[in-house]
C-alpha cells in the first residue's frame, strides 16, 4: 500500500490512537511523524487497525525512552549543611564511576533479558508511571501489569549477581 493512501485512510485513526496515550499536541504531531516513518520504512501489504494500534503503542513507548529525561533537584537548604568534614564524601573516584557504570550495565542486562510484556512495565514503573497508567498505555488490566512486575522482580532476584556489584 502506498504510503500516501496510508495517510489518506488512516490518519484520524492514528491520531486518535496517540490522543488516547498522550494530549500534548506536539507529542502527538512527533509521535505521528514517527509512526509514518515506520510505515514508510516497513508497511505489510495489508494494514488493519489491530496492526497499527500495535504500532501506535511501541512507537510512543520508543519515543517516550528516546526523549526520557531525569531532572533531580535538590533544596538549596542541602547545600548549607555540607561542610569541609564531610567534603571527602563528595569527591567522586574513577572507580566509584567504573562501579556505578558496571551496576548499571547489569540492571540493563538484566531488564533487557525480561521478557517484552515485563520489560515494558518495568520501564514505564521506573518512568515514574503508576499501575493504572501503565495498564491504558500498554491496553492490559492493571492486574496484569502488577503481575508482569511481580514476574519480572522474581525474575531479578533468581539471577546470580556479578562479582564487581555484589562487593557495594
Amino acid at each position: 500500500m502506498d504510503i500516501n493512501d496510508i495517510i489518506k485512510k488512516y490518519k484520524n485513526f492514528i491520531k486518535s490512537e496517540i490522543y488516547s496515550y498522550n494530549k500534548d499536541s506536539n507529542v502527538i504531531e512527533e509521535v505521528f511523524q514517527l509512526v509514518l516513518i515506520k510505515l514508510w520504512k516497513s508497511a505489510p501489504e495489508t494494514i488493519n487497525f489491530k496492526y497499527l494500534s500495535k504500532l501506535v503503542k511501541f512507537t510512543i513507548i520508543d519515543n517516550y525512552r528516546r526523549n526520557k529525561k531525569v531532572i533531580k533537584i535538590l533544596p538549596i537548604e542541602y547545600f548549607e549543611f555540607i561542610s569541609d568534614d564531610n567534603a571527602d564524601d563528595l569527591v567522586v573516584t574513577k572507580e566509584s564511576i567504573i562501579l556505578t557504570n558496571l551496576q548499571l550495565h547489569r540492571l540493563l542486562q538484566e531488564i533487557n533479558n525480561l521478557k517484552d510484556s515485563q520489560r515494558d512495565v518495568v520501564l514505564l514503573r521506573l518512568a515514574g508511571y503508576s499501575f493504572n497508567k501503565i495498564a491504558k498505555i500498554l491496553n492490559t488490566t492493571q492486574s496484569n501489569a502488577i503481575g508482569q512486575m511481580y514476574y519480572a522482580k522474581q525474575n531479578f532476584k533468581k539471577s546470580p549477581p556479578c562479582a564487581p556489584c555484589s562487593n557495594g
